[in-house]
């Protein structure tokens, strides 16, 4: 069976990765082709198609409440706890081979990640008192530490517009870093709130549910000039999971004073809410990742119930539950880099896991 299409370009062959076919005046992508040979169908075409890759090196220390997020060389996850607090890095290039970078300035928990420009950045987090410190890494995971955040705090969440990247949470108080590692204090916050979920649209980075005084269904929106902006709010109020597909943030599942949910509410370029098809089982403390046309909400739990199952959603926001499952039911944390997924981490209700689960587009 062919694994590729390719074409003459010049002299040489080139991989086709994308290709796509008038229907109804629109333009739709293919995601499979295939040519008569003897009779007989073949696949000649194969693109874009969300599969399970397996198990990568795993996470130099097993540990949970560590944060995750990616530059254009490497994903890192860092921080986190076991029995003690955890100042471990683990860097994966995007042929997903690990190096383990300078260790974070401190141990943290409950630390936030985003990125921003070359810069993977780690902030906040709590070693028993919060902290305020801002860990940097470069595309060659040189690290630095810019102006630390201007209030020490943990459970916090953090996601780039595509100018700064913005942490924001605990309190009200909101952090924004440029390129260059400048840091700004942005419009706080509507409702200062810990634990909320963070995805980007666009050039739009957007806050949305967490936990004040009760379960919050406020959404904060900060755009390139860091104006905030406050949209609809979610269906339901309470502390969710956020990732980004079609340009279309998806809030997905959690849990409030009723128990864990399904609900999947989606917001687009123009922070119009709809509500999608929910999720298949009803969880919170999921792995969100983006990656191609794809959004995966991995593993979580409901209760003293731990679960391994992934669902996608596609760029047409159609949800499908992934055949394969992560390998390990657990609560865990992700991050995307080139076109694979990364679930690494998190805790199984009886252990610390260093499993990293794999998905891939190709």
């Amino acid at each position: 069976m062919a694994k590729g299409m390719f074409i003459g370009v010049g002299s040489k062959a080139r991989k086709v990765k994308k290709v796509f076919t008038g229907v109804s005046g629109k333009a739709r992508k293919v995601k499979k082709a295939w040519i008569g040979v003897g009779g007989v169908a073949r696949l000649c075409f194969s693109g874009g198609e969300l599969t399970y890759y397996g198990v990568a090196t795993a996470l130099s220390a097993a540990r949970g409440s560590l944060a995750s997020a990616s530059n254009a060389a490497y994903a890192i996850f860092a921080g986190g706890a076991a029995f003690d607090y955890s100042a471990a890095t683990d860097a994966y290039n995007s042929s997903l081979t690990r190096t383990i970078p300078a260790a974070l300035s401190s141990a943290a928990a409950q630390l936030a990640a985003t990125s921003i420009g070359d810069y993977v950045l780690f902030g906040g987090g709590h070693n028993r008192n919060p902290i305020s410190t801002v860990n940097a890494y470069n595309l060659s995971l040189s690290k630095t530490n810019p102006t630390g955040l201007s209030v020490a705090r943990t459970q916090l969440s953090a996601v780039s517009n595509g100018i700064y990247g913005i942490f924001a949470g605990y309190s009200d108080v909101v952090d924004a870093y440029s390129a260059s590692l400048t840091r700004v204090l942005p419009t706080p916050l509507s409702v200062g709130r810990r634990s909320l979920a963070a995805t980007r649209i666009g050039g739009i980075a957007v806050f949305a549910g967490g936990i004040a005084s009760s379960y919050s269904d406020v959404v904060d929106a900060y755009n390139s000039s860091l104006t905030r902006i406050i949209p609809a709010l979610l269906s339901e109020a309470r502390f969710t999971s956020g990732a980004t597909v079609n340009n279309t943030a998806l809030f997905a599942g959690g849990e409030n004073s009723t128990g864990r949910l399904t609900v999947v509410d989606a917001y687009d370029v123009a922070l119009t809410r709809t509500t999608l098809l929910p999720l298949s089982v009803a969880k919170s403390a999921m792995g969100a990742a983006s990656v191609s046309d794809y959004a995966l909400f991995g593993g979580g739990r409901s209760g003293k119930d731990y679960f391994n199952v992934v669902d996608v959603y596609d760029a047409s926001l159609t949800r499908a539950v992934a055949t394969t499952a992560l390998s390990v039911a657990r609560v865990t944390y992700s991050t995307s880099i080139n076109n694979y997924a990364l679930f690494g981490g998190g805790w199984t209700g009886s252990t610390y896991s260093n499993v990293v689960d794999v998905f891939q587009v190709s």
